[in-house]
């Protein structure tokens, strides 16, 4: 389980590129390009949650591995 200062962070950054995603939605034809953008984001926003997910859990892991051998 992740430390809670950094699921809120991360809940908040999907979040925000949910919002693009339905902004995005929401665009007239005659805007392309400002959809495509807010689609970039938003799945931008989605590849860092993930990463920073991926990071955080290795590191949990690493410091588990590092107390375990500690104690050992």
């Amino acid at each position: 389980m992740l430390p809670q200062i950094i699921q809120n962070q991360i809940d908040e950054a999907k979040a925000v590129a949910a919002g693009m995603r339905d902004t995005a939605d929401n665009c007239s034809s005659e805007q392309p390009a400002l959809r495509a953008r807010l689609l970039s984001g938003a799945q931008t926003i989605e590849n860092m949650c993930g990463l920073a997910t991926q990071l955080a859990f290795a590191a949990i892991t690493n410091r588990d591995t590092i107390m375990n051998r500690k104690a050992s």
